[in-house]
């Protein structure tokens, strides 16, 4: 991804995943960014029935509104002094870990950017019941 935001997101029962990236090429911390979102996992209300083709290949479909594997999964990041940030964001009922680095370490496609962890930001976070 590049230079991409999301501000006032709301998610709820989302999936496997609220948000996945695998690279990011920005060199700015102001470009790449989730702000002022609610991201709510396993609600228990009896919804209907849904699938959705959530895996890399999209070719199979899997039941959805269980507890998700993941919340947010982050980017590599190509240059130095930037990244993504996360700001102002709660986490609710989350059963699995809420937020995850290296989203396709190990996985085919990944990007090829060398070793080692990339910086994500983090402020005014909060976790309910996650």
């Amino acid at each position: 991804i590049g230079q991409i935001g999301f501000d006032g997101v709301v998610a709820v029962q989302n999936g496997a995943h609220v948000f996945e990236s695998r690279a990011t090429d920005v060199s700015s911390w102001d470009v790449c960014y989730i702000k002022n979102a609610l991201f709510v996992d396993y609600t228990g209300l009896p919804l209907a029935t849904s699938f959705a083709a959530a895996e890399d290949g999209f070719d199979e479909f899997v039941e959805m509104g269980k507890p998700m594997e993941g919340g947010i999964l982050f980017p590599w990041n190509e240059q130095a002094g930037g990244g993504m940030t996360v700001s102002n964001a709660t986490f609710v009922n989350f059963k699995h870990a809420c937020l995850c680095g290296c989203a396709h370490c190990g996985r085919g496609g990944s990007p090829v950017i060398g070793d080692g962890a990339f910086e994500t930001r983090f402020e005014g976070m909060r976790f309910v019941n996650s």
